[in-house]
């Protein structure tokens, strides 16, 4: 026997002589034990050792005893203790390596499920500013920021002023268009327009104003206090008024 031969290689020389002295083919034998004849060359060139589910079948249909298919004899006697510790020495090396392989594909699958999840929870973390503005006019709304962009909520809006006639007055400005700006600095970020089908108190059009924006830029901290709130309205007249504030001082 050559020192630099395998157990698993011996164990499928042994399958192959026993095989070849049936008169069986490799697909053959793999028929009679529901095996594929890939499997069977993997085991008698001793690539792969037989899974142990399958070494009783194995066995009688090659009309061998298990020690005889598993373990070399010796000057014709088996001397059982050694085959024994043969035995298990093989089925313990292929059990280590499944277990190697599977403890190294769940480590593998743990390290990516946490990084995706580290990754996903910081490009798509919101960060959320509240805006509270109180002046001749009120804005109440929103900033939410991510990696990915910033959207802009304004859901309430109120003007104190009576610079454009007192609420509920006759002399109160009735308007037929309001656009909506916000700006960074001198840069127009987001904009918007609407036509009113009938005139409309300023007021009026102010508390019922409703706008929600996203778009895909990042807007820092250091940005919020050049963020202006425009708005733009027509009379019925067709005279075009503004109101202009930052939204956070």
């Amino acid at each position: 026997m050559s020192s630099n031969r395998t157990e698993l290689q011996i164990m499928g020389k042994r399958i192959s002589e026993i095989r070849k002295s049936k008169g069986l083919t490799q697909k053959q034998l793999g028929d009679l034990i529901y095996a594929s004849d890939k499997t069977i060359s993997k085991w008698e060139r001793g690539i792969v050792a037989p899974d142990i589910t399958v070494l009783k079948s194995l066995s009688d249909k090659l009309e061998i005893s298990l020690d005889e298919l598993l373990f070399e004899k010796k000057n014709e006697t088996l001397e059982r203790n050694e085959a024994i510790a043969q035995g298990i020495n093989i089925y313990t090396k292929k059990a280590k390596r499944k277990w190697i392989k599977l403890l190294f594909i769940v480590c593998f699958t743990l390290i990516f499920v946490f990084s995706t999840i580290y990754f996903i929870e910081r490009k798509y973390r919101w960060n959320v500013a509240e805006i509270e503005l109180n002046d001749d006019i009120s804005i109440h709304g929103y900033i939410i920021t991510n990696n990915e962009g910033t959207k802009f909520i304004i859901d309430d809006v109120l003007y104190y002023s009576d610079k454009f006639g007192m609420p509920g007055t006759s002399e109160e400005l009735q308007i037929s268009n309001l656009k909506f700006t916000i700006q960074i600095g001198e840069r127009e970020i987001f904009s918007d327009s609407i036509n009113y089908d009938s005139e409309i108190s300023l007021h009026d059009a102010l508390d019922k104003f409703y706008a929600s924006y996203e778009f895909r830029e990042k807007i820092s901290n250091l940005d919020y206090k050049n963020l202006i709130v425009h708005f733009e309205f027509t009379s019925t007249k067709n005279k075009t008024f503004h109101i202009e504030t930052k939204l956070f001082k």
